[in-house]
């Protein structure tokens, strides 16, 4: 993952992917790498919205995440207060 924030996040891809495709995100929100083992992982739906290639590291798109719960919102959220 490159960034992330509420709404989105740029993540790397070992395939192509293609704006407008839906893809399944999920990925632990780790704080000095390490993973709360009592935290869900963060998993929603998200839309391609740019695609780019990065040569022999694969393809880096910018996503935007699609109704994610209102749990999953808050895990975020969270998340993010902490990362400021």
């Amino acid at each position: 993952m490159k960034n992330l924030s509420s709404g989105g996040a740029a993540i790397v891809f070992e395939r192509p992917v293609t704006t407008g495709e839906v893809v399944t995100v999920s990925f632990f929100l780790t704080e000095d790498g390490i993973e709360d083992p009592d935290r869900p992982p963060f998993e929603c739906a998200a839309s391609v919205r740019w695609s780019k290639p990065r040569g022999a590291l694969g393809f880096e798109a910018g996503l935007q995440f699609l109704s994610p719960s209102s749990d999953q919102r808050e895990l975020l959220k969270e998340f993010l207060k902490r990362a400021d």
